[in-house]
């Protein structure tokens, strides 16, 4: 997962101001139907129960049994982004171009103590999907934690 930019968190009064926004709770709406989105009043709707997870990609979710039973919250967190970006994986392959090459630039999580290797699944996820995953390659040390990490997910079909 990466550390998502919550902008629309962090602009939600301008964007009411310039009539964006009709009321806030629009932002909320927003930011469940973004990638990832948890922010605000989404966290509690997350908080609530277990997402059900589509039975095309639990296999992929190697974290998901041991975060399940450590919090329900991270655990749909994390899960929410997979199933987001399986949705949109699916739709690129409807969009994109004869010979796409793409690169996903992506951090992997550590939730509640649990290695969540963000890589690895979208990989799969990619393939699964009719991708070719070229190459993965981690560059970038991030955050100053240990074992937290950016990594590119080369892709092309």
């Amino acid at each position: 997962m990466t550390g998502r930019l919550f902008l629309l968190s962090c602009t939600r009064p301008q964007l009411h101001f310039m009539e964006v926004l009709d009321n806030i709770k629009q932002a909320t709406e927003i930011d469940l139907q973004a990638i990832g989105g948890t922010w605000g009043k989404a966290t509690s709707i997350l908080q609530k129960q277990l997402i059900e997870v589509p039975h095309e990609i639990l296999p992929y979710l190697s974290y998901y049994e041991e975060l399940r039973d450590k919090s329900i919250l991270m655990c749909n967190y994390a899960t929410k982004y997979f199933i987001d970006m399986w949705k949109h994986i699916k739709s690129l392959k409807i969009v994109k171009a004869d010979k796409f090459k793409g690169v996903y630039v992506v951090g992997n999580s550590r939730l509640s103590g649990v290695e969540i290797f963000t890589e690895c699944i979208l990989g799969k996820l990619f393939r699964q999907e009719g991708f070719d995953v070229e190459k993965i390659v981690s560059f970038r040390k991030r955050g100053g934690k240990k074992r937290l990490y950016e990594t590119a997910i080369f892709i092309k079909t």
